[in-house]
């Protein structure tokens, strides 16, 4: 297949969480979807995994537009690994580079306001608050937030999101987590907003991490 049909073909790594998610989207539609188990797996297979992805589906790297991946906040190594995979790609292809916030892929069934958030471990909790209305949502900037102040905020909202198997649940038993797994269609949406908003990176651009 030719690049040049599917200029707006794109490839998303996700590898904030486990699994470890690659999406392949066109314009603002997740076409498939695999996920990638185990953070070793991750960081010594990811290459390979993502060559036997997209041969699977029929693609080859020279057909993507542009590639995106997860800033977090997530995993230290996992995030690194994700990063430089997808500037390698970048570059080598020479196409745009793209990153979003992994919170903003969690989303709520139901309208209202709500809170994604992630266990940062000894730091706090990464926070990020949204609403949503029918089938448009927004949603702010993740913030760092100390353990003290997280009751108050997250009482602020009608729904409180986590990733699945996030430990949050056992430490903030009082509020009722949603475990949710990332909303593909979000994902794309939130990548062809950052594509089209956004210009093309250099062939070496920086991609500011959250780590946990």
């Amino acid at each position: 297949m030719s690049n040049t049909t599917f200029k707006k073909l794109g490839l998303l790594l996700d590898t904030s969480t486990e699994p470890t998610h690659l999406v392949l989207i066109e314009e603002k539609t997740p076409l498939t979807h695999c996920s990638i188990e185990g953070k070793e797996s991750c960081s010594r297979f990811l290459v390979m995994r993502l060559h036997q992805f997209l041969s699977s589906e029929r693609y080859a790297l020279s057909d993507l537009g542009f590639i995106g991946a997860s800033q977090g906040p997530g995993s230290y190594t996992s995030l690194r690994v994700g990063a430089t995979v997808a500037k390698s790609l970048a570059f080598a292809l020479k196409i745009p580079l793209i990153s979003f916030c992994s919170l903003k892929m969690y989303t709520p069934s139901s309208d209202g306001t709500f809170f994604v958030a992630m266990d940062a471990n000894t730091r706090g909790v990464y926070a990020l608050e949204g609403e949503k209305k029918g089938s448009c949502i927004t949603c702010g900037n993740p913030a760092l937030i100390a353990h003290k102040d997280v009751p108050h905020l997250f009482a602020k909202s009608s729904q409180q999101i986590c990733p699945k198997g996030d430990s949050l649940v056992q430490k903030f038993a009082a509020f009722p987590f949603i475990e949710n797994t990332p909303n593909l269609h979000q994902m794309a949406e939130i990548a062809m907003q950052e594509l089209i908003q956004k210009p093309p990176h250099g062939p070496y651009p920086k991609l500011d991490l959250l780590y946990l």
